[in-house]
């Protein structure tokens, strides 16, 4: 295995009061926790994007679900 390859990904979802959009969903302390967790890791700045990348695709498909 590589090292500093992104192995999962977890996304846990709150339901949203009515009316919200996906960016009004994430609550200031999970922004605060994923951004202290990537400055954290030696993930390279293309590696930071696409972890974001997938969490932001997940909150869409989540939020076309519901």
């Amino acid at each position: 295995m590589k090292r500093n390859r992104i192995q999962t990904i977890r996304v846990h979802f709150v339901p949203p009061p009515d009316g919200k959009q996906t960016g009004e969903r994430i609550s200031e302390f999970h922004a605060a926790l994923i951004e202290r967790r990537l400055n954290g890791s030696s993930l390279s700045q293309k590696q930071k994007c696409e972890a974001l990348t997938q969490i932001l695709r997940h909150l869409e498909e989540k939020r076309i679900a519901d």
